[in-house]
């Protein structure tokens, strides 16, 4: 942080954590290049913010750039493996690009974190039918489907 001379104000200091929350509203209210923005400049303050490079990677992803998503998932999970959604979209880029054995291990290790999360058994599923494990395969689209059904008729109001 530059120093300021006397008479001057210095920058006040950047908190990643704040720009990525912004970041997140900007995307959400539509505003992607200003949540772009915000979202580098967080991982600019603090390079290994796994949240940010999570949110960072489904930006990129819906911005019609996998490869780059893919690389900053995997960096996400190298720093914080307790993140089931880095994971399932991670699984689902690998699954794109016919990665199946290592699709399968990212949601293998989504449904562990976050067993009652139903796109990760659904995306387990689906790679399971690809590698020819269509028994599995049926089990893990019968939980995703539990998982989905609503749980009471009142729920269905």
């Amino acid at each position: 942080m530059p120093i300021a001379r006397p008479g001057e104000r210095s920058a006040p200091p950047v908190d990643p954590l704040a720009l990525y929350r912004a970041g997140c509203a900007l995307w959400r209210e539509g505003r992607g290049e200003e949540a772009i923005a915000a979202l580098d400049e967080a991982l600019r303050e603090k390079p290994d913010f796994p949240e940010a490079l999570t949110m960072g990677a489904y930006v990129l992803a819906a911005r019609g750039k996998p490869e780059a998503a893919l690389r900053f998932y995997l960096r996400s999970v190298e720093l914080d493996p307790s993140q089931p959604v880095a994971w399932t979209n991670a699984g689902k880029i690998l699954f794109c690009f016919g990665r199946f054995a290592e699709a399968l291990s990212a949601f293998e290790t989504a449904t562990a974190l976050a067993p009652a999360e139903a796109d990760a058994w659904c995306s387990r599923a689906g790679t399971l039918r690809e590698l020819g494990r269509l028994e599995d395969s049926l089990v893990s689209a019968q939980r995703a489907l539990e998982l989905r059904r609503p749980r009471s008729i009142s729920a269905m109001r």
